[in-house]
Formats: structure tokens, C-alpha cells, sequence
């Protein structure tokens, strides 16, 4: 919720702009599971915002790829990105 009020507050350009920086930069810590994660949940609390098709697809294989990740809660929040994108973006 604190991610869609400030959307609101200052424009979705801008906070995802931001917000994918530091995405990538916790997605790319492979020390630590929780960096990927975290990284998991904001892209699944972002995803209502990407209108770009393309990104989108992006967004899906990334989850994809970390399916078969061997800690179970990076499976698990793979799978919510995809399950929020297919509810974010139904016809």
C-alpha cells in the first residue's frame, strides 16, 4: 500500500523509475536470499503500473527463471509476481 500511495503522490514515471533501480540492484545480491525476495514482492506490488508489453514479458521470465530457485520462498514470490501480473493485467 505505501508503494501505490506514493505513485499517487508523486507519479508512477518517476517512483518506478527509482524503484527498478534498486530492483535490480537487490536481484543482483546472491549472497542473501531476503535481497531477492524483497526484490519479488516490490516487483509484484509494481506490476499494476508497467503498461509496457514488453517489460511485462520481461517481469514474467525473471519470475520464471527464479522457479526453480532451491530456497522456497524465492519459488513462492516468483509465483506471486506472475499471479499479480495475470490479475493486474486480464482482459
Amino acid at each position: 500500500k505505501q508503494i501505490d500511495r506514493l505513485v499517487c503522490a508523486i507519479g508512477d514515471n518517476f517512483i518506478l523509475t527509482h524503484l527498478l533501480n534498486v530492483i535490480q540492484a537487490y536481484l543482483s545480491q546472491e549472497n542473501d536470499w531476503r535481497y531477492k525476495h524483497v526484490a519479488h514482492i516490490m516487483l509484484s506490488e509494481v506490476a499494476e503500473y508497467i503498461s509496457d508489453e514488453n517489460k511485462l514479458t520481461e517481469l514474467v521470465n525473471l519470475a520464471c527463471n527464479d522457479y526453480q530457485n532451491t530456497h522456497p520462498k524465492i519459488r513462492w514470490s516468483s509465483m506471486h509476481i506472475i499471479g499479480q501480473v495475470c490479475e493486474d493485467h486480464s482482459p
